[in-house]
């Protein structure tokens, strides 16, 4: 049993088996006790033993509701969830890739285009996987207003992190997304 984390509420969403051994954690940890979380990712050794760590995202708020280690396991992992920059009060769908190390090889957020300074839209991502051929598939929520959700939704990404396409479907979130048996 291990703790990881500051003095104050921390959480993990999501746990995958590490490239090089051990595990990778992501979630939050708040920075303050006036509970400003950040996308907090965990790296251990086989025993649970803390390898490094690290917050990622603005300053005002982010989290990270999944990990997806990467094919080659030389080339690190894709981190998913939300991020609120600090002039907005609205959250984007937020995506990091990072080395093994922990250092950062691209962000992306993506948000609509023309949303006004004070909208309080809440999108983001709550599951991945790698699309055949290339790049990824995200889901979760756009423009929820509450935590009853918004449009589910299904975004291609390429391997850089360029959307490439969206989908909505209903309203609600969409929590976890797999690749059929036939490729699908």
């Amino acid at each position: 049993s291990h703790s990881y984390g500051g003095s104050y509420v921390d959480a993990f969403f999501c746990v995958k088996p590490a490239n090089k051994g051990g595990y990778i954690a992501t979630g939050f940890s708040n920075r303050s006790l006036g509970a400003s979380p950040g996308m907090f990712v965990v790296i251990t050794d086989n025993t649970g033993k803390l390898v490094k760590s690290n917050i990622y995202g603005s300053s005002n708020s982010s989290q990270g509701f999944y990990v997806l280690p990467h094919a080659n396991p030389d080339s690190g992992y894709l981190v998913a969830g939300y991020i609120q920059e600090t002039s907005r009060v609205d959250r984007d769908l937020y995506l990091v890739r990072i080395n093994n190390d922990g250092s950062v090889k691209w962000e992306r957020s993506y948000g609509p285009a023309g949303r006004e300074l004070n909208d309080t839209v809440h999108d983001a991502a709550y599951c991945m996987t790698s699309a055949p051929g290339g790049g990824y598939y995200l889901t979760g929520s756009l423009k929820a207003y509450n935590s009853g959700g918004g449009k589910i939704f299904l975004r291609k990404v390429s391997e850089k992190g360029d959307s490439l396409w969206t989908k909505t479907y209903g309203i609600g979130i969409g929590y976890t997304v797999t690749k059929t048996t036939d490729g699908n």
